[in-house]
């Protein structure tokens, strides 16, 4: 309250001053595993641990392409909302409804590129067969993460490789 009535600016965000307090708490405990989440950052999280979210289907990176971060699809899952729209790994996506990508966060390019399954995303990618960049407008789906992959070795050995932890793992392991 201090802060907000003495600060010169006029309009002060008091959820913003709690949040940086909280974090710069978390900080000072100097503890790996303690972090504060703001409620969107522990809906994506929670997003994550269900192996379920609303979303194209393609892994993301940033890449650096002649001395510039590109965003990039790294992979594309199959059967995915993005597979079936023609997405293909190494596109460069350089703008997401009509809007640049240079400069984009990946975690502010995930949040624009998740989404409610069944509302559309236009994106716009270069991709190194083509000459001109590619429209392409995809409807986000329910994306199911598979956190296991597994198959039997010689001599009957199975062999379970768990990719990432979700609520899903137990049965995915089963």
């Amino acid at each position: 309250g201090y802060i907000q009535n003495k600060y010169k600016e006029e309009n002060v965000d008091g959820e913003k001053l709690i949040y940086g307090a909280i974090e710069g708490m978390t900080e000072a405990l100097n503890d790996p595993y303690s972090q504060f989440m703001t409620p969107e950052m522990y809906s994506e999280a929670m997003d994550d641990t269900t192996g379920r979210f609303g979303g194209l289907g393609i892994v993301i990176d940033i890449t650096v392409v002649n001395g510039y971060n590109r965003l990039t699809v790294v992979s594309v899952l199959e059967g995915t909302p993005a597979y079936k729209s023609g997405v293909e790994a190494g596109d460069y996506i350089i703008q997401i409804d009509g809007k640049s990508t240079f400069g984009i966060s990946l975690d502010r390019a995930r949040d624009k590129l998740r989404g409610e399954p069944g509302t559309k995303v236009k994106i716009t990618v270069m991709r190194e067969s083509e000459d001109e960049p590619i429209d392409i407008v995809i409807t986000r789906g329910v994306i199911q993460v598979e956190t296991t992959v597994s198959r039997i070795l010689e001599n009957d050995i199975g062999y379970i490789r768990i990719r990432q932890f979700s609520d899903t793992t137990p049965e995915d392991v089963d």
